[in-house]
């Protein structure tokens, strides 16, 4: 099993983000919303970007492992995978949109393609014996 791998990763990389957020709130005494800080917009934005892709591309990444194909496929997604959550993270701190826009395509790239791999490799024949 490979996947675990990254799904650990990814809980540091959210806990990470989530202790930005929350260090950036008590420095600038905001607990609620973002108070029009755009510090704390931009960590609550990242925090908030990575715990709405990450979930549904490590299922489908487990998906794929489940389905029994080659673990360098695996790897090879989810290393893909966390590359583009860094660039995004980099991207939106440091206002450089061209790293935040490739990590959005190495997110969305993987889910897309982990859907459908996941929808070629499913075991058809055993969902097809429940009918």
């Amino acid at each position: 099993m490979i996947t675990p791998l990254y799904i650990a990763l990814s809980a540091i990389l959210v806990v990470v983000l989530s202790i930005k957020v929350m260090r950036t709130r008590g420095r600038t005494k905001i607990y609620i919303g973002d108070g029009g800080n755009e510090e704390l917009s931009i960590a609550i934005g990242a925090h908030s970007n990575a715990t709405q892709y990450l979930p549904i591309a490590l299922l489908l990444l487990f998906s794929l492992e489940y389905n029994q194909v080659n673990l360098i496929i695996v790897n090879v997604f989810g290393i893909f995978l966390l590359i583009g959550r860094l660039f995004h993270v980099y991207g939106l701190y440091t206002r450089k949109m061209r790293f935040r826009s490739i990590g959005m395509k190495m997110t969305i790239g993987p889910i897309v393609f982990l859907s459908l791999m996941n929808l070629v490799f499913l075991p058809w024949n055993k969902m097809l014996e429940m009918f």
